[in-house]
């Protein structure tokens, strides 16, 4: 092995050691949001999101296993096929 190899190998090392954090929270309300603290998503998460639904007055916060614009443009592709 390279020494290039071997130091492009050990700078990957804390991205792969180090999980996503994020603020999980199942439902909530928009006008009483509780305070939470970011936790360690599962291996593999690429992404935090939240979604709104304005009509209930709820939020979600999660980890998603997908990149958001890969997954808004499945979406996209779903909703104009």
């Amino acid at each position: 092995m390279s020494a290039f190899s071997l130091i492009t190998l050990l700078s990957l090392l804390p991205s792969i050691i180090s999980a996503l954090k994020c603020h999980q929270v199942a439902t909530a309300n928009l006008s009483n949001p509780p305070e939470t603290q970011a936790t360690e998503c599962i291996a593999g998460s690429l992404a935090c999101t939240k979604l709104v639904d304005y009509t209930t007055k709820t939020f979600t916060k999660q980890c998603q296993q997908f990149n958001c614009t890969v997954g808004l443009l499945k979406i996209f592709v779903l909703w104009y096929t």
